[in-house]
């Protein structure tokens, strides 16, 4: 599979997903750890589960299905991305009602 090929199963979307998603609320909970005195790690977590999960599933769902029809992409079927959209939107709500 070409790293340049478009779709939420591509490799480039994949890898860019888990830098830009999970990583960056790591990132700002590094900084928050300078200024704190505790920190709340389940907090963390989740919030970087949920990053990951807003970006790649969330976003790149609704990308690939108003896409879908326009070009070829490396993606899931239509039925497939509807039920995934559902369920990372039930998951989203579920971590931000928690926190």
């Amino acid at each position: 599979m070409a790293l340049e090929q478009k779709g939420m199963l591509s490799p480039f979307t994949i890898f860019t997903s888990i830098i830009t998603g999970g990583f960056f609320p790591l990132l700002g909970s590094f900084f928050a750890a300078l200024f704190l005195d505790r920190i709340y790690w389940t907090g963390v977590a989740l919030t970087s589960i949920g990053g990951f999960l807003a970006h790649y599933l969330l976003s790149h769902t609704i990308h690939d299905i108003f896409h879908y029809d326009i070009e070829s992409r490396r993606t899931l079927s239509k039925n497939a991305l509807k039920t995934l959209l559902g369920i990372s939107l039930v998951i989203l709500l579920f971590i931000a009602f928690y926190l």
